[in-house]
């Protein structure tokens, strides 16, 4: 009985530690979408993941270009510069991680169309900040 749950035990530990892919895995993207006509059609995405940094990064969607990959001294977080061209189309397109031959498990990112009259919002500007001054803070007593 002792050998049985001695067995059991260490084929579970044994799944659980090497049964795992504890390789490259994305956990967030930031953002997790962006809109086609922006007037700058140049987009910075950070992708968060274990050890993310060591994948190479293919895109293939008309009108998104990859301009740019920066890794970081941190090997989970990667920057993506993307250009998205006035002709490009609303819609999905992945992001495929690879790591040699292995294809990971790629993340789907949306283009969503502005809706109209969004360009014309006034951005934020001074007139946005208040600056607050304390006198008594200076006041002699």
């Amino acid at each position: 009985m002792k050998r049985i749950v001695f067995l059991g035990l260490l084929f579970f530990i044994f799944n659980f530690h090497f049964g795992q892919d504890a390789g490259i895995m994305v956990e967030k993207v930031e953002p997790p979408f962006w809109w086609v006509g922006m007037t700058n059609p140049n987009l910075q995405i950070l992708v968060y993941g274990n050890e993310v940094s060591l994948a190479t990064i293919e895109i293939d969607y008309p009108g998104v270009e990859v301009r740019n990959i920066r890794k970081v001294e941190n090997p989970n977080y990667l920057f993506i510069d993307l250009v998205v061209s006035e002709d490009a189309l609303p819609g999905e397109f992945p992001i495929r991680f690879k790591v040699g031959n292995k294809l990971l498990a790629p993340y789907s990112f949306e283009l969503k169309v502005r809706k109209p009259g969004s360009s014309s919002r006034k951005g934020f500007s001074t007139s946005d900040a208040v600056y607050l001054l304390m006198p008594d803070r200076f006041a002699s007593r």
